[in-house]
């Protein structure tokens, strides 16, 4: 089976990889893990970063990828979503990639998502590190949710690339420069090229760094991971 692996840049070096293993030991045994939490399988990140970010934190150690729980009548469910969280920080997780690919964003209104980030925000606090995803098809709709997640008192966000339709790399540079502005927040970019169609390439990434101020880093969950040494 083919492992999906997710990688941080950050200035340069790959500080964090995520793949399949099935418990905290593991992590320490292989220095990546994928843990089975409140039923779902969460992606945990380990790795070592050197920035910091509000309140002092720090973008270290477990970082782990929730589920969005749902009830019977298709809505969020949010004190399950809290629940999840809550589990995951008495199980030791250092901090959460919320609403990504594993939180199924996409397939979310905009509402939906902050209520996410409002109960991330409430449950997470100063226990953990609370990253949230606010990435869509438009610049407004991802600017919206940016400034509403800085809003509750997330840590940082993240974003993928516009998606959809084709754009410049130009483009896509103005895109994160409008979204890191509206939360002024720490920023991750988010290359899933798999699934938006749009890759991140090392050039681009280049390009992004070099406009973005609040740019941390870089979630790599591209299939071409030997590029990964040229970010």
């Amino acid at each position: 089976m083919t492992k999906q692996v997710s990688t941080f840049i950050v200035k340069g070096w790959p500080a964090v990889i995520s793949t399949n293993c099935v418990s905290l030991e593991e992590l320490r045994l292989s220095r990546a893990v994928r843990c089975r939490l409140t039923g779902c399988i969460a992606d945990a990140c380990f790795g070592y970063l050197t920035k910091r970010i509000t309140r002092m934190k720090s973008f270290r150690g477990v970082i782990a990828a929730p589920i969005t729980p749902m009830t019977a009548a298709g809505d969020v469910d949010e004190s399950a979503f809290a629940r999840v969280l809550e589990f995951n920080l008495q199980s030791g997780i250092h901090g959460f990639w919320l609403a990504g690919g594993s939180g199924e964003s996409i397939m979310l209104d905009d509402e939906e998502n902050r209520r996410l980030a409002t109960v991330a925000a409430q449950v997470v606090g100063d226990r953990g590190i609370s990253i949230m995803h606010v990435g869509s098809p438009t610049t407004h709709r991802s600017a919206a949710m940016a400034e509403h997640a800085a809003s509750v008192g997330v840590d940082a966000i993240c974003c993928v690339p516009p998606f959809f339709y084709q754009r410049s790399g130009q483009a896509i540079v103005a895109h994160y420069r409008v979204v890191a502005a509206a939360a002024d927040l720490p920023l991750f970019a988010y290359n899933l090229p798999n699934m938006t169609g749009v890759e991140i390439t090392p050039d681009l990434m280049r390009m992004i760094a070099d406009r973005v101020p609040q740019l941390r880093g870089l979630k790599h969950s591209a299939p071409r991971f030997a590029t990964m040494m040229e970010f």
